[in-house]
């Protein structure tokens, strides 16, 4: 388990690289390589990496950045108590499955 200044440090990182996400999205400047970012960290922490897939996917449908999309995320999750990343991988799958 990490210690408390490690999982700090990595809060930091995690805001820091969804800054950078919203950055990207908006700019439409380097997403995919930052959403590859996105997705190692996610990763690296314990976080469903597909949530990121999921964030730019309610960004594009919502006209909004991935942050606010996953605040949309989180509050779903609560009202219907559901875990974020099962409501990601609904999304994701759902639009796979349309395209």
């Amino acid at each position: 388990m990490m210690g408390f200044m490690a999982d700090e440090a990595w809060r930091v990182i995690v805001a820091a690289v969804d800054w950078v996400l919203d950055d990207a999205w908006e700019t439409q400047t380097a997403v995919s390589a930052t959403l590859a970012l996105a997705k190692r960290v996610s990763a690296e922490v314990g976080r469903e990496p597909l949530i990121e897939d999921a964030k730019l996917l309610l960004a594009a449908q919502r006209d909004c950045t991935p942050s606010e999309a996953f605040e949309l995320l989180v509050g779903v999750s609560k009202n219907h108590n559901v875990k974020v990343a099962e409501l990601a991988r609904r999304l994701v799958r759902s639009h796979s499955a349309r395209s």
